[in-house]
């Protein structure tokens, strides 16, 4: 039976039950490397107890605001560790994210759909994330101030001021989760399109929240569109993920004890978010 060698790319910037119960779980396995990134802003020494053979910290560590073009610049640094250990499949996840399978069953999950790219794209208008010029108030959420520059730019964007004027990369934008599980043949030409078009990441520098565009717009204008595992426009299915984003009071919400006892489809590998209250005994408990 074929071995699937798979990297963990994970994105935190707190220590929580979730990570570890992660970390605990993909520990001293063969067949998979973790690749951690701590935000910058946070000390990662109160992380370090979790290192392992094939559990590692990057070093060269950003510090990153919500929204901004930082997320895609950590993305992007965390797939260049992906690509240097002959691994066949990479996904990247959130340290709020919990998996609730095995390796095992991830992998013949993986042999079953073989050349398949795990991304879900949505439908929607989002061209104002990228046509406008975006300023550092809508990265830095509190404040008054902050939030009445806000709704001044958004009347400035609404007259057709602060135009992105720089060429577009994409002739068609594409959105979606950006949380992904994808080969390492796309991860590369992700990549290598970076390399030699670097105008493509140029044009979000000012962008909002282009995270959930830049990769999706890059995939679907190359042939991997055609190998992705759904097009069906549920972006958490086609992802292999449960998220909330309908219940609330949290946008996406924070599972429950009772939303863990629900029974997931047998394609949902990664849950999130998982509340604070969730211990690693229960996780444990009810996951494995």
């Amino acid at each position: 039976m074929k071995i699937i060698k798979h990297c963990i790319l994970i994105q935190c910037h707190r220590l929580n039950n979730s990570l570890i119960y992660n970390l605990n779980k993909f520990k001293d396995n063969n067949d998979v490397v973790v690749i951690i990134h701590v935000d910058k802003k946070v000390d990662i020494e109160e992380f370090l107890f979790l290192e392992s053979d094939n559990v590692k910290f990057v070093e060269n560590r950003f510090s990153v605001s919500w929204g901004s073009v930082s997320q895609i610049l950590l993305t992007i640094e965390l797939l260049k560790y992906s690509i240097k250990e002959g691994f066949e499949y990479v996904t990247f996840i959130s340290g709020d994210d919990v998996f609730i399978k095995s390796i095992d069953q991830f992998s013949q999950f993986i042999r079953n759909n073989i050349e398949k790219e795990f991304i879900g794209f949505t439908n929607g208008d989002f061209s104002s994330r990228y046509e406008y010029i975006h300023y550092d108030c809508f990265f830095e959420r509190k404040g008054f101030i902050n939030r009445l520059k806000r709704k001044f730019y958004k009347v400035a964007f609404s007259l057709g001021l602060l135009k992105n004027k720089r060429v577009k990369p994409f002739k068609k934008f594409y959105k979606g989760s950006n949380w992904f599980t994808l080969s390492i043949s796309c991860v590369t030409y992700i990549l290598k399109r970076i390399h030699d078009e670097p105008q493509v990441i140029d044009y979000f520098k000012n962008s909002f929240c282009c995270d959930e565009v830049f990769f999706h717009s890059i995939i679907a204008n190359s042939p991997y569109y055609d190998s992705l595992y759904s097009k069906n426009f549920n972006d958490n299915k086609a992802s292999l993920r449960y998220i909330d984003w309908e219940t609330g009071p949290d946008y996406p919400k924070i599972l429950s004890f009772s939303d863990l006892d629900s029974n997931f489809d047998d394609d949902v590998f990664f849950i999130r978010k998982v509340g604070d209250d969730i211990s690693i005994d229960f996780l444990k408990n009810r996951f494995g």
